[in-house]
């Protein structure tokens, strides 16, 4: 496999094209380089349930201490991550698509199977607000990265952008043509990427709505997508299989990785964005080196829909249909 090249020069803001890349193939290969020292092991320390319910959603909080999953039933548990031990159990009127914490780790999201979007208190379990705008099913949310503003992907088509503070809507943004599946801030804030079944990325100004570029970045549904820790790289994948890494400054492709035998449904970055980690319906998990693009690690068993690893990377979580959750631990973590 050729080697990844990642160290590019720094950028500012997104340029995409309005049509579809086909990969650039880079002029030079990297040299060898050692593959990273973390989750080159890993130890399974706890597995835990959601009753039999599949999993849908799974989040850590920022301080690495609490992991909070939903599923398809309503189910939302928050346990210790480090214990295991149970903290809370909720139980939501519909399905917990998708879970976020805010920065600050105060305060997180649910978006539920009926169009509702709910804010609470992390430490009470207290319902704070519920922002009603999508008419349909949110598949995604994402929190910007100063905390002020909440972005939803719905079924309906529109990705919604909410005041966290005041609940009110600020903008809607209807250019996609099918449902959005996944949304996602850029590191700096300044833009939104979100993504949606018939394998269409948009890219938005975060401030104001506008869209910037609008192009076709799979040809199958795209299932998430994701910003390397410096904001220079946007990794998205697909039900193909796949999974792109971008250059976000370029809008080139720079690898695309042919990573599983079957829809690609979960990707995470280890916060020093050494390390992607995807799940797939193949009931594989890998690990890849991002400077290289090659496999160091795997784990196999059942099929993982969701998965994410604590912001210290000493954690691994993993949510499956059956509604099990587990927590693995990066073994070279002392």
């Amino acid at each position: 496999m050729l080697a990844l090249a990642l160290a590019l020069a720094g950028c500012s803001v997104f340029k995409w094209p309005p049509s579809p890349l086909k990969p650039k193939e880079p002029s030079t290969t990297l040299a060898p380089v050692s593959p990273p020292t973390s989750w080159q092991a890993t130890k399974l320390l706890h597995t835990l349930s959601l009753d039999n319910s599949p999993t849908l959603s799974i989040a850590i909080a920022p301080d690495s201490r609490t992991l909070a999953a939903g599923s398809f039933d309503g189910v939302l548990k928050f346990w210790d991550l480090q214990s295991g031990k149970l903290l809370r159990t909720m139980n939501l009127d519909t399905s917990v698509q998708s879970l976020a914490f805010s920065p600050d780790g105060a305060t997180f999201a649910t978006g539920e199977g009926d169009g509702k979007l709910k804010l609470w208190r992390t430490n009470k379990g207290r319902q704070l607000k519920t922002l009603a705008g999508h008419p349909f099913t949110i598949e995604s949310i994402a929190f910007s990265p100063d905390g002020r503003t909440l972005a939803s992907g719905s079924w309906d088509l529109t990705v919604k952008l909410w005041d966290v503070s005041s609940g009110k809507l600020l903008h809607t943004l209807t250019a996609h043509k099918d449902f959005v599946t996944t949304v996602a801030f850029k590191p700096d804030g300044q833009e939104i990427v979100s993504a949606s079944y018939n394998g269409e990325l948009r890219v938005w100004q975060a401030k104001t709505g506008e869209l910037l570029h609008g192009f076709a970045g799979h040809a199958f549904p795209i299932y998430q997508v994701i910003f390397s820790p410096d904001g220079q790289f946007l990794f998205s994948c697909s039900k193909r299989g796949s999974i792109k890494v971008w250059d976000v400054k370029t809008a080139l492709i720079r690898y695309m990785l042919q990573a599983h035998s079957d829809a690609v449904t979960d990707i995470a970055l280890t916060s020093d964005g050494r390390v992607l980690a995807s799940t797939s319906r193949d009931r594989l998990i890998k690990f890849w080196d991002v400077k290289t693009g090659l496999i160091f690690n795997s784990l196999k068993g059942k099929f993982v829909k969701v998965l994410a690893f604590s912001p210290d990377n000493k954690y691994l979580a993993t949510g499956d249909q059956d509604g099990q959750i587990q927590i693995w631990l990066n073994s070279e973590e002392k």
